[in-house]
């Protein structure tokens, strides 16, 4: 079992990787947020952990779910097929208003 100190700082790294795929700063997203950048900063120094009200509001300003953000950490990824996570980064990669319209074309496509 993992200890805090390094489930803290895999959090960390997804949280500065989704910010580099989403071409998003740190203090861009704290603005987008409303989370302190001092409270962010601290965590990546790894002094504290993020609490998950924080992690939560991360998440909504990456403008992904909870799931998504912790999706991959533990190499969940591995067990897909290439053509999958293409599927999965590209996903990553759209708005809100992108991912309903997707998730609609779906829904629609399995009523078929």
């Amino acid at each position: 079992m993992k200890t805090n100190r390094e489930i803290s700082a895999v959090i960390n790294e997804r949280l500065l990787d989704l910010c580099k795929k989403k071409n998003m700063t740190r203090y861009q997203l704290c603005m987008k947020t409303g989370v302190a950048q001092s409270s962010v900063c601290t965590a990546l120094k790894g002094k504290t952990i993020l609490a998950t009200d924080t992690v939560l509001a991360l998440c909504e300003g990456l403008g992904i779910t909870p799931g998504e953000f912790f999706a991959g950490i533990d190499g969940s990824y591995q067990s897909l097929n290439q053509g999958e996570k293409n599927l999965l980064q590209s996903w990553e990669r759209l708005n809100s208003k992108q991912k309903a319209a997707v998730k609609a074309f779906i829904e629609g496509l399995l009523l078929q």
